[in-house]
């Protein structure tokens, strides 16, 4: 049901042929567990991400889509055990594009001197989806998550995030 949510999307399909598949998903999952962030309490975060599909493979189909999604609940459950020593206010999220999977990313945010954005409120995001809950309840069981969606240029996007970390996006 979720692969309805997150379908393959032709409009935005890697140009080249994918090759060496084994290896590449073998390097991304690597990549991801060899993360690690550098959280300084003096420092700030204007809405940093890191997004495990740049060259959009996941939009090929779902299994795909899926590796790229667990590399960066690999990212995010870094972040989050970090963030129980950081004292300065953050906020930490997860964004998925219904249409392309090349923009799905882990978001941290904190207060900046380059915009007074903070904190970054989705006001128009319509909150609780269980599907997407629960997919994410299972790729990380030691978090609980509330996922909304809201439609931005023509596609749905999703948000997730934990809401006992950090300040709600909510």
């Amino acid at each position: 049901m979720i692969e309805k949510l997150l379908p393959a999307s032709k409009k935005h399909f890697p140009k080249k042929k994918f090759r060496g598949k084994k290896r590449y998903f073998k390097n991304l999952i690597d990549t991801a567990n060899s993360f690690s962030p550098s959280l300084e309490s003096d420092g700030w975060y204007d809405m940093w991400h890191y997004h495990a599909d740049w060259k959009g493979y996941g939009n090929i189909n779902w299994k795909f889509r899926l590796k790229h999604i667990e590399a960066l609940c690999v990212i995010y459950q870094k972040f989050t055990s970090q963030l129980q020593n950081y004292d300065s206010p953050h906020q930490i999220w997860l964004y998925l594009n219904q249409d392309d999977a090349g923009q799905d990313a882990v978001f941290f945010h904190t207060p900046n001197p380059n915009e007074d954005n903070y904190p970054c409120q989705f006001e128009e995001v319509e909150w609780g989806l269980p599907i997407i809950e629960n997919l994410f309840s299972e790729l990380i069981p030691s978090l609980e998550f509330r996922a909304g969606s809201q439609m931005w240029n023509g596609s749905k996007i999703f948000f997730l995030h934990t809401p006992k970390i950090g300040a709600s996006i909510e």
